[in-house]
């Protein structure tokens, strides 16, 4: 079994909820660390992986991708995974260079929206904002990959193209690669 480390390259804002608000100034605050900086819990990027070797399950229908499934993520209430996904971070040096520069304020951006009527009128009571973060790179691990399950583990990774909240709506575009693959 092997660990790899994976890269995560947004394209657009982001927003890994929290499930805070800021009273009335935001409906929706950014996931932080102790420092204020965003992440991605390893709980959170195995159910999205989950999620798309299941679709990927289904386009194949071969009895491999559910092999791998339940190798890899587990079967619930029977059996933990052999795969371990820690949380996606920036890495130090950028934490320690935006902490030094008094930059953490500019990671995160307010979006607003609104439900508009019929006549493209904004209806009554439906003004939400969320916090955003600003395009990054975050860096995860995956512990106990089998080598007979890399390939699916790159078709997971690379299938996988939004992610957050939003993501229907533009936020989120991202790429999931491993390091040392990147051409």
């Amino acid at each position: 079994m092997t660990t790899i480390t994976c890269k995560i390259s947004f394209f657009s804002d982001w927003h890994a909820g929290s499930g805070m608000s800021a009273g009335t100034d935001l409906d929706a605050l950014v996931l932080k660390d102790m420092d204020h900086f965003p992440y991605i819990p390893g709980k959170t990027l195995k159910g999205l992986l989950k999620d798309s070797a299941i679709t990927l399950a289904a386009f194949s229908g071969s009895r491999e991708w559910t092999d791998f499934i339940d190798a890899c993520f587990g079967i619930e209430g029977t059996r933990q995974g052999d795969c371990h996904f820690s949380n996606a971070e920036m890495t130090i040096k950028l934490k320690k260079a935006i902490k030094e520069n008094d930059m953490s304020s500019l990671l995160y951006r307010k979006i607003s929206s609104t439900a508009i009527d019929e006549s493209g009128v904004a209806m009554n009571k439906t003004l939400r904002k969320i916090q955003t973060t600003i395009p990054a790179s975050l860096f995860f691990s995956i512990s106990g990959v089998k080598d007979v399950h890399m390939d699916k583990i790159r078709d997971c990774l690379a299938f996988t193209r939004r992610m957050g909240l939003g993501r229907n709506r533009g936020l989120g575009r991202c790429r999931f690669t491993i390091q040392g693959d990147e051409k």
